[in-house]
């Protein structure tokens, strides 16, 4: 009998089997197909949008260069100072294209101010202004009324400001001359409107402040 020899037969490991990739499913594929058409959807919109935006722009700029320019008629302004001496407050402020006039410099408002005694023992104080601004301008004044402070020696005996009169706006054209008259009551009276102390015979001064301007002089109660 033939010997058979002691080793064992040397096992060889069987091929490894190839895994094939597994297939997506039906639920992947739609999820996959609902994000690409919702991207395709937001591609279309954005080029969409970028075309009109453009044409846009093309028709607004076309508009603006082919409109004419419609510009506000306004009143022409007077040439004159006679002209503006014509016209009333309304008709000024028309002339002068809606823009609020200028406020007279001090510089350029001359002010004069005479005292005249009448029946009854009352005094007019007139208080003439002039304009000397080239152009229609606005008297400033406080609360717009004139202020005056009738004085003996240090002692101040009548204040216009105790009880202020009617408001009135000033605008002068140029060379235009206004007067307003204060009726001094020849009294005292610092406060409130009430009736005060006669005056006394003496010397008085007034002074009349407007538009940052002052006069005074000086007269006489008999």
């Amino acid at each position: 009998m033939a010997k058979t020899s002691g080793k064992k037969p040397v096992k060889r490991p069987a091929a490894a089997t190839k895994r094939r990739p597994k297939r997506p499913t039906r639920r992947q594929i739609l999820v996959r197909r609902v994000v690409a058409a919702i991207v395709l959807l937001a591609l279309v919109g954005l080029v969409a949008w970028g075309a009109w935006a453009i044409a846009k722009a093309i028709t607004e700029s076309f508009s603006s260069s082919s409109t004419p320019t419609m510009e506000e008629t306004v009143n022409p302004s007077p040439s004159s100072s006679a002209e503006w001496a014509a016209l009333d407050e309304q008709d000024r402020l028309k002339a002068l294209k809606g823009v609020k006039p200028e406020v007279c410099p001090s510089g350029d408002v001359a002010l004069t101010l005479d005292v005249a005694n009448r029946s009854g023992g009352d005094y007019n104080l007139v208080a003439k202004l002039t304009n000397k601004f080239p152009i229609p301008c606005l008297i400033d004044t406080p609360d717009q009324r004139i202020d005056v402070v009738i004085t003996s020696g240090d002692e101040t005996i009548w204040t216009s400001a105790s009880c202020p009169g009617e408001a009135v706006t000033l605008l002068l054209s140029p060379d235009e001359e206004t007067t307003r008259t204060i009726v001094w009551p020849a009294q005292h009276r610092t406060a409130g409107c009430e009736a005060g102390e006669a005056a006394k015979p003496g010397v008085y001064k007034a002074k009349v402040s407007i538009g940052g301007t002052s006069e005074t002089t000086s007269f006489e109660v008999r």
